[in-house]
């Protein structure tokens, strides 16, 4: 209303944009500091629903982005240590293959069997368990025997996917309902986010394994024509060549017939170079034979000699063979890669380490050469151009292992794959250390 009279007083016009217009300015101007009045008042007075508010929104704001089984159990030990003050969390998520559940977080190393006390109790009630001090009952002996207070069901409809076990509090206090109910509306959330998760890493594991039957089947494709042309093209060539020769010396009186022979055996020679570099870079035999090792040294020094690039090689001194379809895998990475620094770095040095121990398998290739934008790459990846850069990802994470790319314009690229190698996958065998 004052807004008003003094908009008429000035304009001596009265109309309802009189009231209306100033009001609204005035409430724009004022909106936030009411939301922060608002959120003071929130603050003070209704201080344990702020705050038990404020994390579930940001809980679920962590949740949103996570597609990790590890990284949500994570978020959620994390937020339940800063909330609630836990002094120690574990989660126990049931095996995917057998009627047990195993502890992430905390320092448990036992297996909880599905059909022990606890989890059929969470089972059957569908709530939270903290027993009280005189509660002999099996779950409550049990909860105790895992140095635990509180025990919180993990529900999928009508599985019981897993549990969360919480130890006392580090201020001695005990939990209130207002806690089990945080911790409820914590254990749905997650419980969703690692259903989601679950299924995610299920999809991935199937196109990995139809990507596999597809590199496989490649390979299989690649050693056929590779034999084929060893036991065809390759002699008949070699044959052509010395019958050409020969005609050329019984021809020597035809100075321009043996001449033109000269050439064609010359022409035969090349090709069944191009015919032997073409049968390696298909499938090299020594890789099959020999192994990884001995398949690189003989690649490395061809490649040095055709493209003029300078490469240090670094391998490990072992006598040990990796998995063979690990060494077709790290054998097409160092092929695709070489190829990339020669056709688009302008390099003249490249790095090639790989080294391995019983847990990983690590290959790090570097260059001197121009660099690029890693982002504009897999956006021409994505389009169907390029695809080098790719072909060497899905490689790794086929693998299940993990692929980075070090580069930026003018400063040189550098790639490290790095793969899991399970303990007793070395197999010793006649590799070879001599190039």
């Amino acid at each position: 209303m004052a807004s008003g009279y003094l908009f008429q007083r000035y304009t001596g016009q009265q109309t309802f944009l009189t009231a209306v217009i100033p009001a609204l300015v005035v409430a724009g101007l004022f909106q936030p500091a009411q939301s922060r009045v608002q959120d003071l008042v929130d603050r003070t007075f209704f201080r344990q629903e702020y705050e038990v508010r404020q994390t579930l929104t940001a809980f679920s704001r962590g949740l949103s982005t996570l597609r990790d089984r590890a990284e949500v159990t994570h978020l959620v030990l994390d937020t339940i240590a800063r909330t609630l003050g836990t002094e120690k969390a574990t989660f126990w998520l049931r095996h995917p293959e057998r009627p047990e559940y195993h502890p992430i977080g905390g320092t448990q190393l036992q297996i909880l069997p599905a059909d022990s006390p606890l989890p059929v109790w969470l089972a059957q009630q569908r709530h939270s368990f903290m027993p009280q001090a005189e509660d002999s009952s099996s779950p409550a002996s049990e909860l105790r025997r895992l140095e635990a207070k509180l025990a919180v069901p993990l529900l999928a409809e009508d599985r019981l996917v897993g549990l969360l076990t919480l130890s006392e509090k580090r201020s001695g206090l005990l939990y209130t309902n207002d806690d089990l109910e945080l911790l409820n509306s914590l254990a749905q959330s997650a419980t969703l986010a690692l259903e989601n998760a679950r299924l995610h890493e299920e999809r991935l594991a199937i196109l990995r394994q139809q990507l596999a039957q597809v590199t496989a089947a490649q390979e299989e494709e690649r050693q056929r024509i590779a034999r084929e042309l060893h036991d065809g093209v390759g002699p008949a060539l070699a044959s052509l060549n010395l019958r050409l020769r020969t005609a050329g010396k019984h021809l020597s009186a035809d100075a321009a017939a043996a001449e033109e022979l000269k050439d064609l055996a010359d022409l035969a020679q090349s090709n069944i170079q191009d015919i032997r570099r073409l049968i390696f870079d298909l499938r090299p035999a020594i890789l099959d034979e020999q192994g990884l090792l001995p398949a690189l040294r003989e690649y490395v020094e061809r490649f040095q000699q055709e493209r003029g690039l300078q490469i240090v090689l670094s391998l490990p001194d072992v006598e040990q063979r990796l998995p063979p379809h690990l060494e077709t895998a790290l054998f097409r990475i160092v092929q695709e890669a070489l190829a990339n620094v020669a056709k688009h770095a302008q390099a003249q040095h490249v790095d090639v380490d790989l080294h391995w121990d019983d847990q990983q398998v690590s290959l790090r290739i570097s260059d001197d050469g121009q660099g690029f934008d890693p982002q504009e790459a897999a956006s021409r990846a994505r389009q169907g151009r390029h695809l080098g850069l790719w072909s060497m990802r899905e490689r790794v994470e086929q693998l299940g292992g993990q692929f980075v790319i070090d580069s930026k314009p003018g400063t040189g690229t550098a790639i490290q794959a790095t793969v899991p190698l399970n303990v007793g996958a070395l197999s010793t065998g006649t590799l070879s250390t001599d190039s």
